[in-house]
Order: C-alpha cells, then structure tokens, then sequence
C-alpha cells in the first residue's frame, strides 16, 4: 500500500513544509512575476497585521492570486474594455460640428471661396488660399 502524502495546508487544512511538500508538488507552479517581490512583501504585511502565520510557500502562493487580481482588476470594472464604436462615432462628430460652428466668414475672398480676376482677354479663376475654397475660417 502506498504511504499517504502530506498536503498543503491551502487544499486540506494540514501544516505545509512548503515549496517542497508533496501537495505543493502537484500543484502548478505561479508564473514569473517580475514584481512577485512587491506582492509577497504586501501578503507578509497583511498576514503580520491579521496575527496570522504562514509558510513561504503558501505566501507565495497568496502573493500570485492578488497579482492575477490585480492585472485582472481594469477588466472587472471596465477600465480598460474596449469603447463603445457608437460613442466613439457620436464623439468625433460633435467635435467636428463644435468646429463648423465656430468658423466664420472669410475676409480675403468675403465668403465665396473663390477669386475671379478679369483681364482684357482672359478671365482667372481660383480659389482663396486662406480658406482653401472653403469660403470660412476657424478664428
């Protein structure tokens, strides 16, 4: 019969030897976070403060589990999700009328966008280089 193995403390209540226990083995190891440091230190601090003891090996477990969380935080709430194409739509055509609104009347062609110069046999039309033939400016 095989010997029955100890498990982590996290899955049966039973005190873990840590990172080398047999229930910790079996488990899947965190992914490297480059700030694992920062999030075990805060897990240590929480724990000390609560009175509460803890093995190095389930500190770090903790410390992946409020690192997941917080990467995850922006999606829970919808900080980051993607914005609404409506919205996005609504939003750049009220600022493209706000400008519209606010041109005024050009003062080189009075408005008409266009210039027209009549010499003895010819006649030169073009259009006004400070509104581009639009006939308004933006102030």
């Amino acid at each position: 019969m095989k010997p029955e193995s100890k498990q982590c403390v996290m899955r049966s209540g039973v005190k873990c030897e840590g990172p080398d226990c047999e229930g910790c083995k079996d488990q899947p190891q965190p992914k490297a976070d480059p700030h694992m440091d920062y999030w075990k230190e805060c897990v240590e601090s929480a724990l000390e403060e609560a009175g509460i003891e803890a093995t190095s090996g389930q500190i770090t477990v903790m410390a992946d589990v409020v690192s997941g969380g917080y990467e995850n935080y922006g999606m829970a709430f919808g900080y980051y999700c993607i914005p609404n194409p409506l919205q996005v739509e609504n939003d750049r055509l009220n600022h493209k009328l706000s400008i519209e609104k606010s041109k005024v009347m050009c003062p080189a062609c009075g408005g008409r966008g266009r210039f027209v110069e009549y010499g003895p046999s010819h006649t030169y039309n073009s259009e006004c280089p400070k509104c581009r033939g639009e006939g308004k400016i933006v102030p």
